[in-house]
């Protein structure tokens, strides 16, 4: 008996005697025949799952400027995979599966984009996006300003102001007085211990009873002493705050002026541009 057996590029003939022996070695080279076929089936199998997958490269960059995206975040939605864009905006996905999906970019201060991309299998695809900026709308913000003194100024304010020494008059009172207030002296009006009225000469009078007197207070503003001042030369609207002492012993030493005699009460004016009038 003779049988021919290819194997790869060569043949080989192989001759077996008469008997029983000869049918062994039949079936033998016949299996060997159907495992070298099936080998060549898979290799043929791998050269296929090749065209099964693609490349996909590109570069993000702005719609406004042209210029590179870093950091943008790129994905296959179908296949499930993304990366990032580097310093020039570029990135590479390899190994991906070929066909029809979907190529979404999002990247902050941007809007995302998506587009449809065919990829082909065993070949590299090459895809440029551009993302315009967005605007983000804010709601409408309402301001409330309040008039402050100076930091340094308030501080002191505040701090006799705790003390119950005095009587005060915050930004925000000073605010509601004024709009009834036609003279600086209106905002005095109603304080405890303080008489507002007109005097004489046509100017508002302002006093503090002490014993069976009156007396005038002394004027400060800004921190400085104002001995020829009166209250009505300064304008409500220029007013900030107002501390008022009703006696000698209840003014702080500071807002003593050894210059006046008698200096029986004091009234502090703080104004909102910080000079001295």
């Amino acid at each position: 008996m003779q049988m021919s057996v290819r194997m790869g590029t060569s043949t080989t003939t192989v001759r077996a005697g008469p008997g029983p022996g000869r049918y062994l070695l039949c079936a033998a080279l016949a299996a060997a025949a159907v495992l070298l076929g099936t080998r060549g089936v898979v290799a043929q199998g791998t050269g296929a799952e090749k065209d099964t997958t693609a490349v996909l490269r590109g570069q993000v960059v702005s719609a406004m400027t042209g210029g590179p995206l870093h950091n943008a975040q790129v994905s296959l939605l179908q296949a499930g995979v993304g990366t990032y864009t580097d310093s020039t905006g570029r990135f590479v996905l390899s190994g991906v599966p070929a066909g029809p999906d979907t190529l979404h970019v999002r990247l902050i201060g941007f809007a995302n984009q998506s587009v449809p991309i065919s990829l082909q299998g065993n070949r590299v695809t090459t895809a440029t996006l551009m993302l315009s900026e967005t605007v983000l709308q804010l709601e409408d913000i309402h301001v409330t300003v309040r008039h402050m003194l100076p930091i340094d100024r308030l501080a002191g304010f505040e701090n006799r102001r705790r003390s119950r020494q005095g009587v005060f008059l915050t930004p925000e009172e000073v605010d509601k007085k004024r709009e009834r207030a036609n003279k600086s002296a209106d905002l005095l009006r109603g304080l405890p211990g303080i008489s507002v009225g007109e005097s004489t000469v046509g100017h508002t009078s302002i006093r503090v009873p002490r014993g069976q007197r009156w007396c005038t207070p002394f004027i400060w503003v800004n921190n400085q002493p104002m001995p020829n001042l009166a209250i009505d030369d300064l304008s409500p609207e220029d007013i900030l705050a107002m501390e008022i002492y009703r006696s000698g012993p209840e003014t702080p030493p500071q807002f003593v002026y050894r210059g006046f005699t008698g200096q029986c009460a004091t009234i502090v004016v703080w104004t909102r541009d910080g000079r001295h009038h």
